[in-house]
């Protein structure tokens, strides 16, 4: 924030800048004087900062995730008041960057399964707690000659096992699902 506006995130050369020093000590704070401290530091000079404090962002598994600074053009005063406020909001952006990171990954993992389900050789079927389909792939389709439209929210039963009795179908169904699965699973 400068001024009151919000700024975007900025990438820049951290040789011989105070960031740097964050990367090596883990906290860093110049209570005045910064641009005297760092001459070559291109962000204290382009914002005429005075002061500066910064904290790594870190996530769970300790990883650097990047860096929080706040820079001021004025003197710190209560340095103490400044590392609690920056390990906060640090601690808070730490977490929120890996769960938008996790969030990512959950994302691609599920597009690929879902392209290698669609694209798969081998029929896929998915049933609900109540034996519904719920999921179809092209393979079964060719398998049992019925498009996905046709079966979705349909007892599976009624497309796999034709010729055989409802009580039956069912608890051959269960017990299928039992082997592979050593139990019974939902699909919410």
């Amino acid at each position: 924030v400068e001024e009151g506006y919000t700024l975007e995130n900025i990438s820049y050369s951290i040789h011989d800048t105070a960031s740097r020093n964050v990367m090596d000590t883990e906290f860093c704070i110049i209570p005045r004087d910064a641009k005297s401290v760092y001459p070559n530091d291109e962000l204290i000079h382009k914002y005429n900062v005075e002061s500066y404090g910064g904290t790594p962002l870190i996530d769970s598994k300790g990883r650097m995730l990047g860096i929080l600074c706040l820079l001021h053009d004025k003197p710190l005063s209560k340095k103490e008041r400044v590392d609690d406020i920056l390990n906060i909001f640090a601690n808070r952006i730490a977490n929120e960057i890996e769960r938008a990171n996790i969030e990512n990954q959950t994302l691609n993992a599920t597009e690929k399964l879902s392209f290698h389900i669609q694209n798969s050789p081998l029929a896929y079927v998915e049933c609900d707690e109540n034996f519904k389909v719920v999921g179809w792939n092209p393979a079964a389709q060719r398998l049992f000659g019925y498009r996905e439209r046709e079966v979705l929210g349909k007892p599976v039963s009624q497309y796999i096992f034709e010729n055989a009795q409802q009580a039956n179908q069912d608890k051959t169904i269960r017990e299928i699902m039992a082997n592979l699965h050593g139990s019974f699973t939902r699909t919410q």
